[in-house]
């Protein structure tokens, strides 16, 4: 068989721990190095037992490194105060971020959806409802940050614990320093907790591209009366 074809949906994570501030970065299981140069393997090739004729890049890669990914790598050190002596002529030294400050977000409306209407991305049924929450994130634009990520997490009280909260990601429409996020769940998967908690409440949180998390709640928004259309009101 041959598993080189298709895609897929890989997940990176990088964050800054919250007591001594150190920048984390994971590449999953994207193959990052696999970006940085072209060499996948020792000079000799692979053993005959794991060969793929059928994957051109097993060995060395006919598509070579990616210039974007080794940038990217240059400017991931810089944040961790890690600088090259000397570089590749086609990439550049960066510099250190000096955006210290988290940024902000609020979930400004939540309603219910049927399947039919646009952008229901939660249900996997043609009559399945959706709660969908939208809102605003913004970064401290002096800086130069941006939002690169929202958060939005569902509670069962209006003031749980930070650290028990369950967070799901949001869609951003735009990398910028400010932007609109959208997060959408099916209803039915509300449901059990419906039984016991009649209303529920939606809390957001951003991070900016230098891994500073908004740690103060965004919210609560009250989920009352699921079926109906919420509405609005002044944050607690």
């Amino acid at each position: 068989s041959v598993y080189d074809s298709g895609s897929a949906t890989h997940h990176l994570v990088m964050y800054r721990h919250p007591i001594s501030q150190a920048l984390v970065f994971g590449a999953g299981t994207c193959q990052w190095a696999w970006g940085l140069d072209n060499e996948h393997d020792t000079a000799t090739g692979i053993p005959p037992e794991r060969s793929n004729t059928y994957n051109i890049r097993v060995g060395k890669d006919q598509s070579g490194p990616d210039i974007a990914i080794q940038q990217a790598t240059v400017n991931l050190f810089a944040d961790m105060l890690i600088f090259g002596a000397t570089l590749q002529s086609n990439l550049v030294n960066s510099t250190t971020s000096i955006d210290s400050d988290p940024p902000t977000s609020k979930v400004v409306e939540c309603k219910i959806i049927s399947a039919k209407n646009e952008g229901n991305i939660a249900s996997k049924r043609n009559d399945e409802e959706s709660l969908v929450c939208v809102g605003i994130a913004s970064d401290v634009e002096s800086t130069g940050g941006c939002i690169a990520a929202v958060e939005v997490a569902i509670a069962k009280t209006p003031s749980p614990l930070y650290e028990n909260l369950i967070w799901h990601p949001a869609h951003i429409d735009v990398v910028n320093a400010t932007t609109a996020f959208t997060y959408a769940i099916a209803k039915s998967t509300l449901e059990a907790d419906l039984v016991d908690f009649p209303n529920l409440y939606a809390f957001s949180r951003a991070v900016d591209d230098s891994g500073n998390l908004q740690q103060v709640l965004a919210g609560p928004w009250p989920l009352e009366n699921i079926p109906k259309k919420l509405i609005p009101f002044d944050e607690l």
